[in-house]
């Protein structure tokens, strides 16, 4: 079998994948090694490959990452494991890797994959439509206001913040979690 469907989560990991599916926002707060950024890179392969009845198929998922450093050093490794091991042309139909990264992503039943950075600022997400949004790390408030806009018609959203909070109590704390905005069905953290 391919490496994503013999990938096996931690207890946090999983309960991050199980909530996704009544949960429209999650965040999945830890420290560095708590596997954050793998399940990140595992909740996308599987949404593009239509495993979750929350999400449709074709699937539209991004994941932010604070730099594109960060994204090459945080993700690659882990698109390379669930993503660019499955088989070409069958089930992945077009990649692109430039400066040793690998984005976007396009699979053979019209999902996409793009990794974006929060310095291509949030004009960068305009005109997209996404199933799922993935945040590594935590995002400007400007970003985060354009991703809600940008769900994708017709399906929820769903968007999960795998974050290490170094900053102590930030917008994020006092918009979705302390006032819970009306995007927001319901926000839940995963220890």
């Amino acid at each position: 079998g391919w490496p994503i469907f013999r990938f096996v989560p931690t207890l946090p990991q999983a309960r991050v994948e199980k909530k996704l599916a009544t949960h429209n926002t999650v965040f999945f707060v830890g420290g560095n090694r708590a596997g954050k950024t793998t399940t990140l890179a595992q909740i996308c392969t599987k949404a593009c490959l239509g495993r979750y009845s929350w999400c449709p198929t074709p699937a539209h998922c991004t994941i932010i990452s604070l730099s594109m450093k960060q994204g090459r050093d945080a993700n690659q490794d882990k698109i390379e494991q669930f993503v660019l091991s499955l088989p070409y042309p069958n089930v992945i139909a077009s990649k692109t890797t430039r400066e040793g990264f690998t984005n976007p992503i396009v699979f053979a039943n019209g999902s996409g994959l793009t990794i974006n950075t929060v310095g291509q600022g949030w004009l960068h997400l305009q005109g997209a439509g996404y199933n799922f949004i993935g945040f590594d790390e935590e995002p400007p408030q400007d970003l985060w206001n354009e991703a809600k806009r940008r769900i994708r018609v017709g399906a929820v959203t769903k968007f999960l913040f795998a974050m290490t909070p170094t900053m102590g109590i930030t917008w994020i704390y006092e918009k979705l979690v302390v006032k819970a905005e009306q995007v927001i069905v319901n926000v839940l953290f995963v220890p």
